[in-house]
């Protein structure tokens, strides 16, 4: 179990990644890899991923990073540090500067449980042309693998960033941290999560940084090293869900009237809670693009109503919108 100790002055410093984290998604999408039984949300992705095995270059990241990323356990914190680019190529500049102390010692405790790998090794041995190949290798599979989704990762976590500022508005950072995830419990003042291992992470005015995580499954995971910057990546409880159903499209008098797309976009904001385009992009499976496409339309012609917040557009249906969908909608059997 892990047990993250909170001061009065870290509720006000509770931080959420506004975007997925590069280098922790491809981290944590190795250990999907591996996953004898793997979530269904993960299925489609693993299917894409096997065959890309075929691939040399693929083959060969992979085989090196499975060296530094065993089944479970342990793994080293400088594969994912922490820095304030979000582009990839700078994510991975800020692994081969690892100060040498630092990969020393995260490696010789990586063998204490195992022996070391051959690529771990010539870190160990030969800093400079094991730090040049791994970082050949994150860029590779990551490239590959995980660059064809990271539209639609984006999409979930901002929806995530988005629902979670809402409540931190509405109920504090409580309420926020209570939710996150069925494995995570709030405990004033103490935040518990499900753990491989027994530990206690003290934040000392430090605050936290939120990541939520499309790779992340089961449990929460955190920096090994509690001299870090304090952290949770935790898993996303929804990711890029199917949009709403309609069996027979035939029978739709909603679709007919709008438009099977724009009737999908109006039908996900059946709530009364404000609702980001990236949001009903996510729930409804569309791109953005053709979101903001179909909102306009929609707004001109009064059936949802658009407003700005902070960096962010709201839409909300209208009432004369929640009028049309009822007219449209089939009869409950």
């Amino acid at each position: 179990m892990l047990r993250i100790i909170f001061t009065p002055a870290d509720h006000g410093r509770v931080r959420l990644s506004a975007t997925p984290h590069l280098l922790w998604e491809t981290v944590l999408s190795i250990h999907r890899i591996r996953d004898p039984a793997p979530d269904a949300r993960h299925r489609p992705w693993l299917a894409e991923t096997a065959s890309l095995t075929r691939r040399p270059a693929f083959r060969s990241a992979l085989r090196l990073l499975r060296q530094l990323i065993p089944p479970r356990g342990y793994f080293p914190d400088f594969l994912t540090p922490l820095h304030g680019r979000s582009d990839l190529e700078s994510s991975v500049e800020v692994v081969t500067r690892t100060p040498s102390a630092q990969l020393d010692g995260e490696l010789r405790r990586l063998g204490r449980n195992r022996p070391l790998s051959p690529g771990a090794l010539e870190l160990l041995t030969e800093p400079a042309g094991g730090i040049e190949k791994l970082a050949t290798a994150l860029l590779t599979y990551h490239r590959t693998a995980l660059a064809p989704f990271w539209e639609d990762l984006e999409a979930d976590v901002r929806a995530e960033r988005a629902d979670r500022t809402r409540l931190l508005l509405d109920a504090g950072p409580g309420a926020l941290m209570a939710t996150l995830h069925p494995t995570i419990r709030w405990l004033p003042p103490v935040l518990e999560a499900d753990y491989p291992v027994n530990r206690e992470l003290h934040l000392r005015g430090r605050g936290l940084l939120l990541i939520p995580s499309a790779f992340c499954a089961r449990t929460p995971v955190a920096f090994a090293d509690p001299a870090l910057p304090p952290l949770l990546v935790y898993p996303l409880t929804q990711t890029s869900p199917a949009g709403p159903r309609v069996t027979d499209k035939r029978h739709d008098s909603l679709a007919r009237l709008l438009g099977s797309t724009r009737a999908t976009v109006l039908r996900t904001l059946t709530t009364a809670d404000p609702t980001t385009g990236t949001e009903i992009a996510r729930f409804a499976g569309l791109p953005v693009s053709t979101v903001s496409e179909h909102t306009v339309a929609l707004r001109q012609a009064r059936l949802v109503e658009t407003r700005p917040f902070r960096n962010n557009t709201l839409h909300t249906l209208t009432p004369l919108g929640a009028a049309v969908i009822a007219v449209h909608s089939p009869p409950r059997r």
